[in-house]
């Protein structure tokens, strides 16, 4: 039996065959390995050393009763595979498109919903020898204006029914004189007549009154609706033909229900029981009537809200054409 010692470094396999026959039986420790011959003769070996396992050629030589097997070549390493250099496309640009100009639409202008519209303010042409009144009136009840007080009652009315008023204008002298009948727009009832539009934005009423050809003067200014008293508008106005006169925030008093032929521009009983026979829906409460009678304008029943406009407007009770 011949056996072998391969003295190597470090850690080691036992992958161990013979060159020219014979079987080898292999054993190792740490830093070296033994190869045990157990046929007669000797001979060359292949020794697998290594982690990677390369074999390594191992010769035979006689030392007493064993041989020592000398790697006569150190393990060559596995070849590493040296990579393969990948060629890398160059890009071919690519030609860029010159957008086309769109033709942008301009945006319609969108109305928020729930926003008020701006009215257009009616505006009358006026001749070359006319006059005009450019009027902004409040009343009572509509939006902000004289706030409703009271148990039970409701806020005042932001949309009322009748957005545009029919306006009656007068004109009088320093003195009291009533001179609305030298406009060549006076009418039988020796009234100027003129529309007004509510605008919901301001919660007034606006438009401008065509007074016709007017001596000029400087005159006190007097109107009212169909269900209100005469106001004053405060001060003296100059009237000029050719010339609209601005007259701002002018409040009317409401509460003239039992508008007639008769009527004096005074708050009467008449007034009063005509609302409550609307409230109780009498007969006596005519349509129209039902129209003057509700004060807040709000289209609804005549009820608790238009009879406190009314008791307020008593504390008035007189229009301007008679104080």
């Amino acid at each position: 039996m011949q056996i072998f010692t391969l003295s190597w470094g470090g850690a080691m396999t036992t992958n161990c065959r013979s060159v020219y026959g014979g079987t080898p039986t292999c054993a190792y420790n740490s830093s070296s390995l033994t190869l045990i011959q157990t046929s007669a003769s000797p001979g060359t070996y292949k020794c697998s050393v290594g982690a990677l396992g390369s074999p390594d050629t191992c010769t035979t030589q006689p030392v007493g009763t064993s041989s020592i097997c000398t790697v006569s070549s150190a393990p060559s390493p596995e070849p590493t595979a040296t990579p393969t250099a990948t060629r890398t496309p160059t890009p071919t640009p690519t030609p860029t498109r010159t957008p086309t100009p769109t033709a942008t639409r301009t945006p319609t202008p969108t109305v928020t919903p729930g926003a008020p519209t701006p009215t257009r303010t009616p505006t009358p042409t006026l001749g070359a020898g006319e006059a005009g009144l450019s009027l902004t009136v409040n009343l009572p009840g509509i939006a902000s204006n004289a706030p409703v007080a009271g148990q039970g009652l409701s806020k005042n009315t932001e949309s009322p029914i009748r957005t545009s008023r029919g306006v009656e204008v007068k004109l009088q002298s320093s003195d009291g004189t009533d001179v609305t009948n030298f406009s060549s727009k006076s009418n039988a009832s020796g009234i100027v007549p003129g529309t007004l539009v509510f605008d919901p934005v301001t919660f007034t009423y606006k438009g401008t009154v065509n007074m016709g050809n007017t001596p000029t003067g400087s005159y006190i200014v007097q109107i009212r609706f169909d269900n209100t008293l005469y106001s004053n508008a405060p001060g003296f106005h100059s009237v000029t033909n050719g010339q609209t006169k601005i007259i701002p925030n002018l409040k009317l008093i409401s509460g003239d229900i039992d508008r007639n032929a008769n009527s004096n521009d005074i708050l009467t009983v008449d007034d009063y029981n005509l609302l409550v026979a609307c409230i109780f829906k009498k007969p006596i409460c005519t349509p129209q009537a039902k129209i003057r009678a509700d004060l807040n304008d709000n289209g609804g029943d005549i009820d608790s809200t238009d009879l406190t406009l009314l008791r307020k407007a008593f504390f008035e009770r007189q229009g301007a054409s008679v104080q």
